[in-house]
C-alpha cells in the first residue's frame, strides 16, 4: 500500500513540475512500478496457497517391515487423480531397490481415525539399483482425504 501511495504521489509531483512530457513518463514508471508489485504479490499469494494445501493435505506413507526386510525403501509420493479429475484415488510412490525383486505390493489407506478405506495391490517387478514410480489407482469412491495414513506392504 505505502508503494502505491509513492508512486500516486511522484504522479501529482511531476505534474506540478508543468510539462506534459514530464507526466507521462512519471505514469509509465509508476504504472510499471504497480505491475511489477501486484505481479511480486500476486505470485507470492499463490506460492502461499500451494504451500498451505501441502501442509492440509499433511498424509503420510509407511513402508511396512516386510517391504523393507526385502530391500525396498520410498522416496517422495504424490496423491492425485485416477479415473476422474475431482477425486483424489491415485497414489504415486517413488520406490527404491535395494535388491531385485518381483512381488505385490499392496497399498491401504487409513482416515484419520485409523479406518480403512481403500486397498489396492499392484504387481511389481525391478532389478537391484532401480528406482522409479509406483501408481497405485484405488476405487473411484477412495477419494483421499487429508490426514490420512498409507501402508504399503
Amino acid at each position: 500500500m505505502r508503494q502505491v501511495c509513492l508512486i500516486m504521489m511522484s504522479v501529482i509531483i511531476a505534474s506540478c513540475q508543468g510539462g506534459q512530457k514530464k507526466s507521462e513518463e512519471a505514469a509509465l514508471k509508476a504504472s510499471s512500478a504497480v505491475g511489477e508489485a501486484v505481479g511480486k504479490t500476486s505470485s507470492e499469494f499463490v506460492k502461499g496457497v500451494k504451500e498451505g494445501i501441502d501442509l492440509t493435505f499433511g498424509c503420510k506413507l509407511t513402508v511396512m517391515q516386510s517391504l523393507s526386510a526385502k530391500g525396498i525403501r520410498s522416496g517422495k509420493f504424490m496423491i492425485g487423480t485416477g479415473n476422474k479429475a475431482d477425486i483424489k484415488n491415485k497414489l504415486s510412490v517413488y520406490l527404491i531397490f535395494d535388491s531385485s525383486q518381483k512381488l505385490v505390493i499392496t497399498a491401504t489407506v487409513f482416515d484419520a481415525q485409523g479406518k480403512e478405506y481403500g486397498r489396492i495391490a499392484e504387481e511389481v517387478q525391478a532389478k537391484k539399483g532401480e528406482t522409479g514410480f509406483v501408481d497405485f489407482v484405488f476405487n473411484d469412491r477412495t477419494d483421499i482425504e487429508s490426514r490420512s495414513t498409507i501402508t504399503l506392504e
